[in-house]
């Protein structure tokens, strides 16, 4: 889902001490329930490239023969990576995740790198399972209805790309200075371009090679990227690990 390159609102986006790191909601992704109306059921229909995030990438391979090939570079931090955040109402009195045990929680698809997994990985970390430990979890099925769940305070608590919160606030979907970040994720890899294994050789190095000279600076804008880099089906593998251990490799939820 191209974007347009609105500059980010930092004011409202802030966890106490610690600079939120984020950019652009980048290149295009499709969603989950996409993943399952798109022919042969593997998130990738046919030999052409696909833009999936990180876990719907991991989990189409599970299905399918496909590999990735690019990833787009971060305009703001100038590398491959995101992050996601967990933000809480501005209001709230929680300060840390871990107090979040017991409180409401909102999650984006339950196939989101940043929405779904990434937030179960940073409440895991804080001693919060989110199969057993929050009280009423919801899955919203996106960031935005993430965001303004937790901006009206629908929810105690929910978890977001950083780049989509930076547009949001921009954009004006949810006021400025309504949420708060209270823990951000370790860096995410970039979503992959993704083709099958049957694809010609001669074709994937001749699509490889268009992402990585691309120089346009109105596509590259469309696209939310400062160019493209190769990545490779091991720079996710954490990303599967992960969602193995928390039971998010499948779309069953």
């Amino acid at each position: 889902m191209p974007n347009q390159n609105p500059r980010r609102s930092r004011r409202s986006t802030r966890r106490s001490g610690v600079p939120l790191r984020g950019a652009r909601d980048g290149g295009r992704a499709l969603r989950a329930g996409e993943l399952q109306r798109r022919g042969r059921g593997d998130g990738v229909r046919g030999a052409g490239p696909r833009v999936l995030r990180g876990l719907t990438y991991v989990q189409a391979r599970e299905r399918a023969e496909v590999h990735p090939l690019v990833t787009e570079i971060n305009p703001r931090t100038h590398d491959t990576t995101y992050r996601s955040v967990i933000i809480v109402p501005e209001e709230s009195p929680v300060r840390e995740v871990s107090e979040l045990r017991g409180r409401d929680f909102a999650f984006g698809s339950v196939s989101s790198t940043s929405g779904s997994l990434y937030p179960s990985i940073m409440l895991r970390e804080a001693g919060v399972d989110y199969r057993t430990d929050l009280g009423e979890v919801t899955y919203t099925g996106g960031h935005d209805a993430t965001a303004q769940a937790v901006a009206g305070g629908r929810v105690d608590a929910g978890g977001i790309e950083d780049r989509i919160l930076y547009r949001l606030e921009e954009e004006g979907v949810i006021e400025g200075g309504s949420v708060r970040v209270i823990e951000e994720s370790d860096p995410i890899q970039g979503y992959p371009w993704v083709v099958r294994s049957e694809l010609p050789d001669d074709l994937e190095g001749a699509i490889t090679d268009a992402y990585l000279s691309m120089q346009d600076p109105d596509l590259l804008d469309l696209l939310g990227a400062e160019g493209y880099e190769r990545v490779e089906a091991g720079d996710y593998d954490y990303v599967e690990e992960q969602a193995r251990e928390l039971d998010l490799l499948t779309e069953s939820q």
